[in-house]
C-alpha cells in the first residue's frame, strides 16, 4: 500500500493552513464554519445563564452578573462587569460581540438610552437611574420553550401605547378580555330564603402573530372587570332583590393593518328576593353567554368566545334574617406581547 500526496490541497476547516495561506486563516475558517453550522441549527440568539440585574444602587455603577449566552452562532461567557450609567435616564443593557479581522476579539456590555439593538447582541434588560442612583431594573431574558425572547405583560386597565422595538418585525399578541361581575343574591323574609344571583361570564380571547414595523405603535386597551352586584336586604314584608353585576369592559389590540377585540363578559343577573310569606326567591340558572372575540382588520390565529378572564362568582340568597351576599367582580383584562 502507498499514499500519494495531493499538491496544495484545500481542507476546510483547518487549523494547519494546508493551502499555504496567511497564518491564522485556518482558525478563521474553523470559526466561520462552526458559526454557520450553529446558526443553521439554531439561528436565535439567547441567554443561557446569568442572574437578574440589580434593581437599586446608591450610585450609577451597574453590576452586570457573570453569565453566558448564545449570540449569532457563538457561545460565550463573561465575568461580572461593572458599568457606569448616565444619571437620570433609562438605559438599555446589551451583551454584544466585537469582531476584528474576521474573528471575535472581545465581548462588551453596551448601555444606550435609545433602545437601539446593536448587531450581534442580546438584550439583558433596562435600568432606570434617578439623579445619581439606580432605582429600578427590568429583566428581559424571558423564556419561550428553551429559547430566550422578550415579553411585555400589560396588565394596566385603559389604553396603553406600546412601541415596536428596533429590529422587531413580528409580534405574538395574546389578549384575555375582562370578565363580567356576578349578580347579588336576593334577601329573605325571615322564613323563606332569597334566590342566588347569576354568575358573571368570562371575557373573550384573541391570539395573533402579527407582522409589524419597528417604531410603529400598537395600542392596547384592557377592559376593567365588571363590578359585583349587591345583595338584597332582609325584610319581613318581602326580601329585596339583589343587584345585577356589571359587564366587563371591552378590550382591543390595534395597529397598522390590524384590529382585534376581546369583548367583556356579560354580567350576572340579580337574585330575586323572597316574597312575604313565601315562596322563596328562585335562584338564577346558569346559562353560558360568554364574551365574544372579533377581528375588524387583519387575521387572528385564535378567537375564543369565553376564553378570557373569569367572571365574578354569584352572590348567595339570604337566609333567616341575613341579607343576600354580594356577587364578586370579574377579573380585569390582560395582554401579553412576545417579540
Amino acid at each position: 500500500m502507498s499514499n500519494t500526496n495531493i499538491t496544495t490541497p484545500l481542507v476546510q476547516p483547518s487549523q494547519n493552513d494546508l493551502n499555504g495561506g496567511v497564518s491564522g486563516d485556518g482558525k478563521k475558517a474553523l470559526e466561520k464554519y462552526v458559526r454557520e453550522l450553529f446558526k443553521a441549527v439554531n439561528g436565535i440568539s439567547y441567554f443561557t445563564s446569568g442572574n437578574a440585574l440589580p434593581t437599586s444602587a446608591a450610585n450609577l455603577v451597574l453590576i452586570v452578573p457573570a453569565g453566558s449566552a448564545y449570540i449569532s452562532g457563538y457561545h460565550l461567557t463573561w465575568a461580572q462587569t461593572n458599568v457606569t450609567l448616565p444619571s437620570s435616564s433609562t438605559s438599555h443593557i446589551f451583551v454584544k460581540l466585537i469582531f476584528s479581522g474576521g474573528l471575535v476579539s472581545n465581548v462588551q456590555i453596551e448601555d444606550n438610552t435609545s433602545g437601539t439593538h446593536p448587531a450581534d447582541a442580546v438584550k439583558y434588560g433596562t435600568v432606570v437611574t434617578s439623579g445619581s442612583a439606580i432605582t429600578s431594573a427590568t429583566d428581559q431574558r424571558l423564556l419561550e420553550g428553551n429559547q430566550r425572547i422578550r415579553r411585555a405583560v400589560i396588565s394596566a386597565t385603559g389604553s396603553t401605547s406600546w412601541i415596536v422595538p428596533a429590529n422587531v418585525t413580528k409580534l405574538r399578541i395574546r389578549q384575555w378580555g375582562a370578565g363580567g361581575g356576578g349578580g347579588g343574591g336576593g334577601g329573605p323574609d325571615g322564613t323563606y330564603s332569597g334566590g342566588d344571583g347569576g354568575a358573571g361570564q368570562n371575557g373573550g380571547y384573541v391570539e395573533v402573530v402579527q407582522a409589524v414595523t419597528p417604531g410603529a405603535t400598537v395600542t392596547v386597551v384592557n377592559g376593567t372587570g365588571g363590578s359585583g352586584g349587591g345583595g338584597g336586604a332582609f325584610n319581613v314584608s318581602g326580601g329585596a332583590n339583589g343587584s345585577a353585576g356589571g359587564a366587563g369592559g371591552n378590550s382591543t389590540i390595534s395597529g397598522t393593518g390590524f384590529s382585534f377585540t376581546a369583548n367583556g363578559g356579560p354580567a350576572g343577573a340579580a337574585g330575586p328576593g323572597a316574597a312575604a310569606g313565601g315562596p322563596a326567591g328562585t335562584s338564577i340558572a346558569y346559562t353560558p353567554n360568554p364574551g365574544t372575540a372579533t377581528q375588524t382588520t387583519g387575521t387572528a390565529d385564535v378567537l375564543v368566545h369565553g376564553g378570557g378572564r373569569a367572571g365574578g362568582t354569584r352572590g348567595s340568597g339570604g337566609t333567616g334574617t341575613s341579607n343576600g351576599t354580594a356577587g364578586s367582580a370579574g377579573q380585569n383584562a390582560v395582554t401579553v406581547i412576545d417579540y
